[in-house]
């Protein structure tokens, strides 16, 4: 869980950073693709700890 909410911390403070300065096309691709990349993690996070809890049943 801490993992997980690390990460959405992290996936704010890029939103923010994108929202608060002007940013070229290029950086804007950049700061998503982190954001992605941070979601993906999420999801995996997530799946593995589903697997975690069905497995300790």
């Amino acid at each position: 869980m801490d993992e997980i909410e690390a990460k959405l911390r992290k996936m704010k403070e890029l939103a923010e950073f994108a929202r608060d300065y002007k940013l070229s096309k290029k950086q804007i691709d950049l700061v998503n693709a982190k954001i992605h990349k941070f979601q993906q993690e999420i999801l995996d996070l997530d799946e593995q700890s589903r697997t975690f809890w069905l497995d300790a049943h």
